[in-house]
């Protein structure tokens, strides 16, 4: 791997989620660090990795790194950086003895989504009306896969916004808001593996259901939809189908999945016997994505609230490779 080193002095010291900016190196742009996860962080013979200890987003005039880590960063502190470049890697065959510039050698991967049921309306909770700051009783909060949590609206429910917070695909926290619909249908962007909690911030005049929606969750972060080479059920090839990549910027409340997701086509029929994959090509299957946005104000929220009676939320951090 190529990467771009940088030295910096703090001049005020860091605590976690702070953010330090950087301009680009001469002759580097947004383009160099496309798809790049594996960056690195030392100081006082220590070593962080991202995405666990720090995030890095390539904006287009700036570099922004947050620091996710428990430890404070004293002011004085010397920063050695790493930001790793994909864009700029050597592929070197061993065989012919040629070395060509500009490119990544990039694997072929299969994904497997695994089996899932059709989409639910009352999957998570069964016909309630929302009350202001009240959290929605869950009638169950585990998911077969990673998938969209979709509100169903007898009728106009779009003036209460919904804060969602549960497990994704890893296990790792995420919260999303969504607005509330008007007898209709909407679904989360992000896909949650678990619910823990669903928060509305008013009160309706209508009844809603949560349940499950079709949009399934990738394991993997994918750069692009050019990444995907075909879609398959049961070893057959599929020829629609709808993908989202990976949301790579600054995780927030309503920002996409930071890993990706699929919807099958329409004909396809869910019902837990067909196996959903796709055959992808990546240059880094180790990149499993941001951390997704989180609202800490929850974690009180979502211990005990459990329908199968946690006691306790989950640690909020946990190991990535």
């Amino acid at each position: 791997m190529s990467f771009t080193v940088l030295n910096k002095v703090l001049e005020h010291p860091i605590k976690r989620y702070d953010t330090i900016h950087f301009d680009y190196p001469e002759g580097k742009n947004p383009g160099r660090y496309y798809g790049a996860m594996n960056h690195t962080v030392s100081f006082n013979a220590q070593f962080f990795r991202s995405p666990k200890d720090v995030r890095v987003i390539f904006h287009s005039s700036k570099i922004e790194m947050q620091w996710l880590n428990q430890q404070e960063i004293p002011a004085g502190t010397i920063l050695n950086i790493q930001f790793e470049e994909p864009g700029g890697e050597l592929y070197h065959d061993r065989k012919y003895g040629v070395t060509v510039p500009n490119t990544v050698q990039s694997g072929v991967y299969m994904i497997n989504l695994g089996q899932p049921w059709a989409e639910d309306p009352t999957a998570l909770a069964e016909p309630v009306t929302p009350q202001a700051d009240t959290l929605i009783t869950l009638k169950q909060d585990t998911i077969d896969v990673a998938r969209s949590v979709t509100i169903h609206a007898e009728g106009d429910a779009s003036d209460v916004l919904f804060s969602i917070t549960g497990l994704d695909y890893h296990d790792h926290y995420l919260t999303e808001h969504i607005q509330g619909p008007n007898a209709d249908m909407v679904q989360t962007q992000k896909t949650f593996k678990k619910v823990l909690c669903i928060l509305p911030d008013r009160s309706a005049n209508t009844q809603v259901t949560i349940g499950t929606g079709r949009k399934l969750g990738l394991p993997v972060f994918l750069p692009g939809s050019g990444f995907v080479i075909r879609y398959m059920v049961d070893g057959r090839g599929l020829k629609d189908g709808t993908i989202m990549p990976g949301f790579a910027g600054k995780p927030g409340p309503n920002t996409g999945d930071v890993r990706g997701t699929f919807i099958p086509p329409a004909d396809i029929a869910l019902d837990g016997q067909q196996t959903l994959q796709m055959l992808v090509s990546l240059f880094n299957p180790a990149n499993l994505g941001n951390f997704d946005y989180f609202d800490e104000s929850h974690v009180n929220m979502v211990a005990g609230n459990s329908a199968e009676g946690d006691s306790q939320p989950p640690a909020p951090d946990y190991p990535r490779l």
